[in-house]
């Protein structure tokens, strides 16, 4: 019976794993499957351990995105990112969340009210030029803002172990940050 039950288990996460890959191959026709599987692994328990998906040629995510857990890293560094989904702010990252070398312009304010991430959150070399004003983002280790055309940091950083941004990066200063 546990064997069955393990076996049904695996089969959901294989079928959710092909439903949002279908997604991601939809609305980013440069990138190909085996690119996305490649960086896939898993842990024993069948739970998501790491997804590399840094070069895979993405220039936009689903908002099924969202539903994402992952125990390690996720790796989403020098693609074409132009915005995240609505949904980025439910996944949950155990390890380091990379999103250096995008295009990012912009983070929707509900990424930054409800983001988790366990490790650090790297957004450097990006095109942010504002933060939200109000930032609830979980991060267990440090935020890389750097290489940003950032005008002025937000108010205050709540739940961050440090912050890097270079100070000449900034044309105006005051960052407040919560432990």
């Amino acid at each position: 019976m546990l064997r069955s039950l393990v076996g049904s288990e695996m089969c959901i996460r294989d079928r959710a794993v092909d439903l949002l890959l279908n997604s991601m191959l939809e609305l980013n026709p440069e990138s190909t499957e085996q690119a996305l599987r490649v960086g896939l692994e898993f842990n024993a328990n069948g739970t998501l351990g790491q997804w590399d998906l840094a070069q895979c040629n993405l220039v936009c995510l689903p908002e099924s995105f969202g539903a994402v857990r992952i125990d390690g890293n996720l790796d989403l560094r020098s693609n074409s990112l132009r915005s995240l989904p609505e949904t980025f702010g439910a996944i949950r990252v155990g390890g380091d969340l990379h999103l250096r070398g995008n295009q990012l312009s912009w983070l929707p304010k509900t990424v930054m009210e409800t983001l988790q991430v366990g490790g650090d959150l790297d957004l450097q070399n990006n095109q942010l030029s504002t933060l939200p004003e109000v930032m609830n983002v979980r991060v267990g280790g440090d935020l890389y803002l750097s290489g940003n055309p950032l005008s002025t940091p937000p108010n205050k950083l709540p739940h961050l172990r440090g912050l890097t941004i270079f100070v000449s990066e900034l044309t105006a200063s005051g960052v407040a940050i919560d432990s």
